[in-house]
């Protein structure tokens, strides 16, 4: 075997590993998007649920806080909770974004058209960041 043969045969050769590894690198990339997609699944819909209970539960206490009557311990306390209410809320909005995320990447994601208000996102905010 000549030089030249034994040159081809290493080019060949090494040019055979390279398409390997880049085949297991490209397979290993699409476990990992899988991977990551299946994480981004289970989180969202773990935390579905608390994020129900924790809304749940603070609607039962702004309804006995209405039964009390309304002085300014009670009236903070319903200010805190609106805080927190509109925080869990947020958060729901972040879990279905997820979801939302899942679908897209699924390739079944489909949009609806809503109207808001945007003076009350603004409220909302300010709501959140102000005294």
């Amino acid at each position: 075997m000549g030089f030249a043969a034994i040159a081809i045969f290493f080019f060949d050769v090494t040019k055979k590993i390279k398409t390997k590894l880049k085949e297991k690198r490209d397979a290993e990339k699409v476990q990992q998007a899988k991977h990551a997609e299946n994480f981004t699944s289970t989180v969202s819909h773990e935390m579905r649920t608390p994020l129900a209970s924790m809304l749940f539960f603070i609607g039962m206490i702004e309804a006995l806080l209405e039964t009390m009557p309304q002085t300014p311990e009670v009236k903070s306390t319903k200010h805190y909770i609106q805080h927190i209410k509109s925080q869990l809320k947020l958060m729901q909005v972040f879990v279905g974004d997820l979801l939302d995320m899942r679908q897209l990447t699924d390739g079944v994601f489909s949009l609806t058209e809503n109207e808001f208000n945007p003076n009350e996102i603004f409220d909302s905010v300010c709501n959140i960041f102000g005294p």
